[in-house]
């Protein structure tokens, strides 16, 4: 499918006297001025706020609704020797916050359990089997983590039995569920937290705070992998959010336990250098991939590891299962490509809803995010397994998915979710009606379906790749949802040699711009970006940059996005 015509956005004469400015004010790379003045942080106290981070960004756990008492509900619970079972989800979200609270309180001396719901046997939500298990154990009290919003059914059930409910979530909801003690989630109207964009084990980490200060200790636990769901859950980077996954990894770079540890190195990553999109691209996918191929709790046992040779021998299993989820996301993903782009060529929909019984559950919500970037839209993905139909849905920034899928609550058998994914399973029957309403409601929401001006935050100025540029980056980030990764663009570049190949599929460019050698890599991109460097004596590039100190090629890696031959004012992006 070509692509639509793009329009490059770049630095206006204006902008770049202001960065100019700015630069001499901070003793700053002219690149990073530029950036800063193109995200609106033209003014040396704006940016100076922007980029200064640190533990006084991070709130008073007790700011958030009943997190409190829910923490001396827990204190009690441990003095008294009762039993605990922590209930998460099989996403990484879900995974680290159970890791979280079960190994915060055994080492406060709790008697606790984990449990992870089976994507097959379970599905979404609250396991109903885990409740009957838990009555029948003794169970006092249960803590669930990344679900539990929507769960009144259960929950009532469990208290039904004896046993308090602490809920602590992130998802939209309609009422407080029944049978819930204390109801942590910053969606609440009241929960008098400042923002709304914790994900499910940012709010494990304040209850695990809170307990922390009423036993006297002021510290931050978690935050290791508080930081990695956040990350994974692509919620809000806002400014508590990226103070959280930057002190997390600095934790995570430094951890000494034996799960982290061994999952870093399967990662092949350089542990001193590991930033946001390790995480993004390379940790969370492989946490993930346990939940989607086998079982989640593959990954929490190996999180909860406790020593190197286990961990070791863990952290290889889900590196192997994250293989097999990628040889399982290419095949769906061509199929629903190939689907998308017949549907669209049909009626032009404005979301798509695909669905195939040769697809595999475990990886339709990986898959239909590739349908968005491709075609500008919601698009939700099922899996037909008999008589049930298991999907996945993705969004696009504008489209309140959970909103959308409201409309159509009597045509699905269970479905959850927030504004930019969700999920659901029904009746194979009812996915023709589903396509329609749920199109029908999409087109009901305003937002701009034309692709987005190619956003350049600025251009590289020759002799810029420096340390000062390197501090910059990192204080820039953490990058993610609401903070994305600086988009830079090197103009007038030369070829330095001639492009090569890998894989069939990517391609190396060594390119001359100024003094600087710039060996800029385009994942996926070989097809649609060698005839332009092939015919055009000089380039516009454009990329992501990161700076790897440990890498033992170059500690500069540009990841290619555009290219274009030098000088056009617009045209069909490559």
């Amino acid at each position: 499918m070509t692509k639509a015509v793009q329009v490059w956005d770049l630095p206006t004469a204006e902008q770049l006297a202001q960065a100019a400015s700015l630069a001499d004010a901070m003793d700053l790379p002219h690149t990073a001025a530029q950036a800063l003045v193109r995200r609106g942080l033209a003014s040396p106290d704006d940016a100076t706020r922007f980029l200064e981070l640190g533990p006084s960004d991070l709130h008073d756990p007790l700011m958030l609704a009943e997190c409190g008492d829910a923490a001396r509900r827990v204190q009690q619970a441990i003095e008294d020797d009762e039993k605990i079972v922590v209930h998460g989800d099989y996403d990484a979200d879900g995974i680290c916050g159970t890791a979280l609270l079960v190994r915060g309180l055994r080492r406060l001396g709790a008697l606790v359990e984990p449990f992870l719901p089976d994507r097959q046997r379970d599905g979404y939500g609250v396991a109903a089997r885990l409740i009957d298990h838990a009555g029948e154990r003794g169970v006092g009290l249960l803590i669930t983590v990344d679900t539990g919003s929507n769960a009144s059914t259960e929950l009532a059930r469990a208290a039904a039995m004896g046993i308090d409910v602490i809920v602590c979530d992130h998802h939209r909801f309609d009422e407080r569920p029944a049978g819930v003690r204390y109801f942590l989630n910053p969606l609440r109207e009241d929960s008098g937290y400042p923002h709304t964009q914790l994900c499910g084990a940012g709010v494990a980490q304040k209850l695990l705070t809170a307990l922390h200060r009423l036993r006297g200790l002021d510290d931050q636990p978690g935050l290791d992998l508080a930081a990695i769901a956040t990350v994974a859950d692509q919620v809000g980077l806002n400014r508590e959010n990226r103070a959280l996954v930057q002190l997390g990894l600095e934790q995570v770079r430094r951890s000494s336990e034996p799960g982290l540890r061994a999952l870093v190195n399967v990662c092949r990553i350089d542990g001193s250098g590991l930033d946001s999109a390790d995480i993004g691209f390379q940790i969370a996918p492989r946490i993930n991939a346990a939940g989607r191929i086998e079982k989640a709790r593959s990954a929490l046992d190996l999180l909860l590891a406790t020593g190197t040779a286990e961990a070791s021998r863990r952290a290889t299993h889900l590196d192997e299962l994250n293989g097999q989820r990628r040889e399982l996301d290419r095949v769906v993903s061509a199929d629903a490509l190939e689907q998308a782009a017949a549907q669209v060529k049909v009626d032009d929909p404005a979301a798509l809803v695909l669905w195939s019984e040769a697809w595999h559950r475990g990886v339709v919500g990986v898959s239909a995010a590739k349908v968005v970037e491709a075609f500008a839209r919601p698009a939700m993905l099922f899996a037909l397994e008999g008589d049930v139909a298991v999907g996945s849905a993705r969004s696009v920034p504008g489209v309140d998915l959970k909103a959308a899928l409201d409309s159509c609550a009597k045509l699905m058998d269970r479905y959850g979710g927030h504004a930019a994914a969700a999920g659901a399973t029904l009746k194979p029957d009812n996915l023709p009606q589903l396509r329609e309403q749920l199109a029908a409601a999409v087109q009901g929401i305003a937002h701009d379906q034309r692709p987005a001006d190619h956003f350049i935050d600025a251009l590289l100025q020759p002799g810029d790749l420096d340390p000062r540029l390197a501090r910059f980056l990192y204080s820039m980030g953490p990058f993610g949802n609401g903070n994305r990764p600086l988009r830079l663009a090197a103009t007038g570049a030369r070829l330095a040699s001639a492009p090569r190949l890998i894989k069939e599929q990517h391609l190396r460019l060594g390119l001359r711009h100024g003094e600087d050698e710039l060996g800029v890599i385009a994942f996926g991109r070989a097809r649609s970006w060698l005839p332009v460097a092939s015919s055009s004596e000089r380039l516009d590039v454009s990329f992501g940059l990161r700076h790897r100190p440990g890498s033992r090629w170059s500690q500069w890696e540009f990841i290619g996005e555009e290219i274009r031959a030098a000088g056009q004012e617009s045209g069909e992006s490559a």
